[in-house]
């Protein structure tokens, strides 16, 4: 995982983040050799980390922050396997594409493009609100092998810390 950010303005940044999660090298060895998430150490003090497999992930951003009530981002991420002969596997090492019946090989790479506007609130020591708007455009990869939709979100979340 990486994050590089330069503040251009008084609050203003613009930033470049992403994460790459390898994936099996090849798929004639009869080994699943996809690094798995479930036991790394993950960053920021998390229990577990949640990135899915085989995953290189590019995100470009721009970010406001005041220091003391608001962080709001606007994020671009664009995802693809990081080997096409692997699958995409979630922390726990089950298979998330592709899905069976549906077509198994690929030599697609694009797994998505997101685009979101993500802002956090503080209200105090305490309390905090997340709201997030976005756009995910599924790529090629997930099309092929599995259902393969384009997504609008809208997501909430509140936070009370002891």
């Amino acid at each position: 995982m990486y994050d590089f950010n330069y503040e251009w303005k008084r609050n203003f940044y613009v930033g470049f983040s992403g994460n790459w999660v390898p994936g099996d090298v090849s798929n004639h060895d009869q080994q699943l050799n996809t690094f798995n998430t479930l036991y790394s150490r993950p960053p920021f003090g998390q229990t577990v980390s949640l990135n899915i497999t085989n995953t290189l992930n590019l995100s470009p951003y721009i970010r406001y922050s005041d220091n003391h009530k608001w962080l709001t981002t606007l994020r671009a991420s664009f995802v693809q396997r990081a080997s096409l002969r692997d699958g995409i596997f979630t922390p726990n090492m089950s298979a998330l594409l592709p899905v069976i019946g549906r077509q198994i090989e690929s030599n697609a790479s694009g797994v998505a493009d997101i685009f979101a506007l993500e802002a956090n609130y503080f209200a105090n020591k305490h309390l905090a609100f997340q709201f997030e708007l976005g756009y995910c455009a599924a790529g090629a990869y997930l099309k092929e092998t599995g259902p393969g939709k384009d997504v609008q979100y809208l997501a909430t979340r509140a936070a009370y810390k002891f």
